[in-house]
């Protein structure tokens, strides 16, 4: 069963700026601009004129969606030379490392390919969605306990704090990450190919706060949640109140 659901709506992105691009030109200075690729939606920015190395853009384009399963989106940055265009660089992520910051000016990588190797400067990046869709909403309150959940890098972050806490209560409040299946193939996206990644989780159990980091390739990991709602109960009853399986002691194990 996935947890993530299509998009539907218009999907805006603001290309803001890139800095410290490499020159692909060798006389003059370049004319950057982004194309980008959505599945088999393609659009792109104006062109800033001799922006070189270092252009600014502060333009918005519209996608829009209906029941769209797609989930990578890449942004190449290329030089506008007489109808002989040149790849200057690259960035290949899934389209909720955008939608966990929406409305915010994201900074990213770029690189020469999409192997993800050879830095080639930056991107500063805004994404909105006026619909529907994506991953399961982080604006309610956990139903776990879970207060932070990330998962990527530090070049690019995942909200995945309400997809936990929707797989949490489909599986009763624990979770298991096995050995056999990458962090990646758990969630279903991988932040950045090629690159370190981990879930950073941040937990509150029996009024204790937890802190745990699985890595994307790990050993059998557990996490065991209690609902707050039943702690809930347990204080409003007092002497009445029962304690749910675990009393309150918090366990997050790796094997």
């Amino acid at each position: 069963m996935s947890l993530i659901t299509p998009l539907t709506g218009k999907l805006k992105l603001t290309f803001v700026k890139a800095n410290d691009l490499p020159r692909k030109q060798l006389l003059g200075k370049q004319d950057p601009y982004v194309r980008v690729h959505f599945g088999d939606k393609k659009v792109k920015s104006k062109v800033h004129e001799n922006g070189d190395k270092n252009p600014e853009w502060g333009d918005q384009v519209s996608i829009n969606c209906n029941d769209y399963g797609e989930r990578m989106i890449k942004f190449m940055v290329k030089n506008d030379n007489l109808g002989r265009d040149d790849d200057i660089a690259l960035i290949r992520i899934p389209i909720f490392a955008l939608l966990s910051h929406q409305g915010e000016e994201r900074e990213y990588p770029l690189f020469k390919s999409e192997k993800n190797k050879k830095r080639c400067g930056r991107i500063t990046l805004k994404a909105e969605l006026e619909g529907k869709g994506g991953l399961p909403s982080n604006d309610t309150q956990s139903v776990w306990g879970i207060q932070e959940a990330t998962f990527g890098n530090d070049d690019v972050q995942i909200n995945v704090k309400g997809y936990l806490d929707v797989r949490a209560t489909v599986s009763n409040g624990t979770i298991h990450f096995k050995s056999d299946q990458p962090l990646s193939e758990f969630f279903g996206f991988d932040p950045l190919n090629g690159h370190d990644k981990a879930l950073k989780i941040k937990y509150s159990k029996g009024g204790v706060v937890n802190q745990l980091e699985v890595r994307e390739n790990h050993s059998n990991t557990t996490l065991e949640f209690v609902s707050v709602y039943s702690f809930g109960m347990c204080k409003a009853r007092g002497r009445n109140s029962f304690l749910p399986s675990g009393k309150g002691k918090s366990r997050g194990r790796n094997r």
